[in-house]
Parts: structure tokens; C-alpha cells; sequence
């Protein structure tokens, strides 16, 4: 957000908690909002992490490598992560899956269900 602040030539005062647009800035307080709505809607649709998912979901760890393994919880993609000198791989999962099964939470019951019968 700052970078989109600075960018434009508005800058945040901390003490103030005041947001100021300088006096020679040539963007509207309109085009800013847009800009701004912009990079919160990329933020809001970046791909979830298993945790972030966990947490959108309520579900657990074993539920999640269950159903991500059978094909029932599908991830979008990966992204590398490093811990010192070692780097791995974790799944990342889409914001538009999350919302279509936090929607229909029968989905989830139902995926249950079918693992506590077989």
C-alpha cells in the first residue's frame, strides 16, 4: 500500500494516523481509490496456503492432505519456500474453491461422512 501511496504523492503520518495528498499531485482522490481497490482485490485472490486454509475451511491437517491426495480438495498450484538452506515445495489452493465450499458447508459434511464410512 505505501508503494501505491508514494507513487501518487501521498504520504502516511503515523503520529497523525492522517493520510496527505500534496498540494502538486496530479491524481484524483477517485483514481487513487480505484488504484488502491486494485491492488487489495490482487492481495484478496492470491492463491491460499494450506494454513490459511485450514483456517478459512475449519478443517484439519488430516483432512486436508486426505482430500487434497484423493482429488477432492485440488490445489491450484505450489510455491517454493526456503528454511535456511533447505527449500520445498507446498500446495497453494484458489480463492475461488475456498469460497464455493465455504459457501456449501454440506460439501465438506458430506466429504466426511464419506470418510467415516469407509
Amino acid at each position: 500500500m505505501r508503494c501505491v501511496l508514494a507513487d501518487d504523492g501521498l504520504h502516511w503520518h503515523e503520529a497523525l494516523q492522517e493520510l496527505t495528498l500534496a498540494a502538486e499531485s496530479v491524481v484524483s482522490v477517485e483514481a487513487l481509490a480505484w488504484k488502491l481497490a486494485e491492488r487489495f482485490a490482487e492481495i484478496a485472490w492470491r492463491p491460499l496456503t494450506p494454513r490459511l486454509l485450514l483456517a478459512a475451511l475449519n478443517i484439519t491437517t488430516q483432512e486436508r492432505l486426505r482430500w487434497t491426495k484423493d482429488g477432492r480438495l485440488k490445489p491450484s498450484g505450489r510455491i517454493q519456500v526456503r528454511q535456511g538452506s533447505v527449500v520445498f515445495s507446498i500446495p497453494t489452493y484458489s480463492v475461488s474453491l475456498v469460497e464455493r465450499l465455504a459457501a456449501g458447508p454440506d460439501i465438506l459434511c458430506s466429504w466426511r461422512e464419506q470418510d467415516a464410512a469407509g
